[in-house]
């Protein structure tokens, strides 16, 4: 859920690229899929859940994040034998974690699942980093326009001659 570009938000995650994309594309893509899909945005906050289950805990995570402003989107595989209350003991009080020992999931359930998505059909905009070097957007530029040449692929705003380096960033700037 982009609002905008932050030194912090490169500092923190790195890896100097960002794709970009928009809800209706996310959407379009989700809907045709079989399985159950839950979207939502990841709400933050340090006290404990409300209730136990396992959507909360989905869709949870503490204050210290909240700059991610993070959309989750869950795809569920029920195991179409067994109940949904994995998380109970056998004194019926709720823990985080299913409890595999106490509530065993069935041996022909995977332990994931995938599904393909078309990136072609998702992707907006590709964005490096304020600290990614030239080589590096070249070599972004060369495989955003061998997998879409629609893609536009654009160094971040922040990038310029007053930019610290990644280095002076982690010393002085946090």
């Amino acid at each position: 859920m982009f609002e905008s570009e932050t030194l912090d938000m490169w500092a923190r995650y790195g890896g100097g690229v960002a794709i970009f994309s928009r809800f209706d594309l996310l959407k379009s893509i989700l809907s045709p899929m079989l399985d159950p899909v839950m979207v939502g945005l990841v709400q933050y906050g340090d006290e404990g859940p409300p209730r136990y289950n396992t959507i909360h805990f989905r869709f949870m995570k503490r204050k210290h994040f909240d700059k991610e402003r993070e959309l989750r989107i869950v795809l569920t595989c029920y195991d179409p034998v067994a109940g949904v209350n994995r998380h109970y003991d056998q004194n019926n009080f709720p823990n985080r974690e299913p409890l595999d020992e106490v509530n065993p999931i069935h041996e022909w359930v995977h332990d994931c699942k995938r599904r393909r998505i078309e990136l072609r059909a998702l992707l907006t905009e590709v964005r490096l980093s304020p600290w990614a070097t030239e080589e590096e957007f070249e070599e972004v530029k060369l495989w955003a326009r061998s997998k879409n040449p629609a893609w536009p692929v654009v160094q971040s705003a922040l990038t310029g001659p007053l930019t610290p380096t990644l280095e002076e960033f982690k010393r002085f700037g946090h």
